[in-house]
């Protein structure tokens, strides 16, 4: 039988610019998306909650908050929708500035912004206090999903079980 011939690899560049990427956030939003309300009756549920390191979104029932290490910035909150759109307009590196109740990004586009103040208490954060270290979401998790139930009433459908010491999320 006859051997193929071997085609070499595509280099990926491991360099990557200083800060914070358009990926890194555009990742943090796909994430966001799956949580936040896209016509809610309470505005701040369709904004996330920027802070040093973290994007934070909630539905009122769960928080979810995303690590963006390169994200340096006084908290404040801003339509995910719209940062979303933004995005695909920068390029690297991102850089968000507050300015009052608004967030320029990469001195082009100004988002309006809600207080932070105003941000809802993470439900799991007030109601219980944590039993464990936070952990990453494991890289297929966005996979998963999509294969969750909205419908409530059928827990063996509507929850995701996550061994971490075997590295599953089913």
């Amino acid at each position: 039988h006859a051997q193929r011939p071997v085609r070499p690899r595509a280099v990926v560049s491991t360099t990557s610019p200083e800060g914070l990427t358009v990926s890194q956030v555009q990742e943090a939003l796909r994430f966001a998306t799956l949580l936040v309300a896209h016509r809610p009756s309470l505005p701040i549920v369709s904004h996330c909650l920027l802070s040093n390191g973290a994007l934070t979104v909630t539905d009122l029932e769960t928080t979810l908050t995303v690590a963006l290490p390169g994200l340096v910035m006084e908290p404040i909150c801003v339509p995910v929708a719209l940062l979303r759109k933004a995005l695909r307009f920068v390029t690297d590196p991102v850089r968000l500035v507050k300015r009052d109740l608004a967030v320029i990004l990469n001195d082009t586009f100004t988002l309006p912004g809600l207080d932070p103040a105003d941000f809802p208490a993470s439900p799991a954060q007030s109601a219980h206090t944590a039993i464990g270290e936070p952990f990453a979401i494991p890289n297929r998790w966005a996979d998963l999903l999509p294969a969750v139930s909205q419908d409530q009433s059928r827990l063996n459908l509507s929850g995701v079980c996550i061994d971490l010491t075997a590295g599953y999320c089913v």
